[in-house]
């Protein structure tokens, strides 16, 4: 092949590759431009059966046979978005939802009511869903690893006591002049629901 023929087939590949990318690249570039969204990880947790007035499950220690699930996630304007699913809590049961400061029972620092579930007469919650917006001063901003506990009332370990965790966020920091109104989805405590 002469000189001439060869970088005439290069040039033909180098066109055809600049034309293709071109053509390849354009929904991307025109695409580059949309709104900016974030993809939220969801993760599951296992719910344990962590203790009860039966003596069933063992001490009140963060461990237990599983019970369950706990999915959540946070949306793009900071809510922790919590999904619980019982598989076998007591048969014909509300439970309070509690988000517990801290990874453990042990040095819970405090705890907030976000909601109830109700279990069916199998013990079978299919699916709730609870968005936590408003955090209470309790829970520092910044990275967080806490714990939920469900249980029927407070200290109340009579339907036993639901664990999942631990949840790992980011609890945004409040503007200034938003901090000293923030209130909480519901009851708010010292330490441990459960003790």
């Amino acid at each position: 092949m002469s000189r001439f023929k060869i970088l005439a087939f290069m040039v033909r590949v180098l066109l055809m590759a600049l034309i293709t990318g071109i053509f390849v690249a354009s929904p991307l570039v025109a695409t580059a431009h949309a709104p900016h969204t974030v993809v939220h990880t969801t993760t599951n947790v296992e719910m344990i059966y962590d203790n009860d007035n039966n003596g069933l499950g063992g001490p009140y220690d963060m461990t237990g046979p599983v019970v369950g699930m706990v999915n959540y996630k946070q949306d793009n304007d900071g809510n922790l978005v919590l999904t619980i699913r019982i598989a076998d809590g007591w048969p014909n049961t509300t439970y309070h939802i509690y988000l517990t400061v801290g990874p453990s029972h042990v040095g819970a620092e405090g705890f907030v009511d976000v909601g109830t579930i109700a279990t069916d007469a199998n013990g079978i919650a299919k699916s709730k869903t609870v968005t936590v917006g408003d955090f209470p001063l309790v829970f520092p901003p910044g990275y967080r690893t806490d714990h939920i506990d469900l249980m029927k009332a407070l200290k109340d370990h009579s339907a036993g006591v639901l664990v999942g965790g631990a949840l790992n966020y980011y609890k945004p920091t409040p503007p200034p002049a938003a901090a000293p109104e923030e209130k909480a989805a519901g009851s708010v405590g010292q330490g441990d629901p459960g003790l």
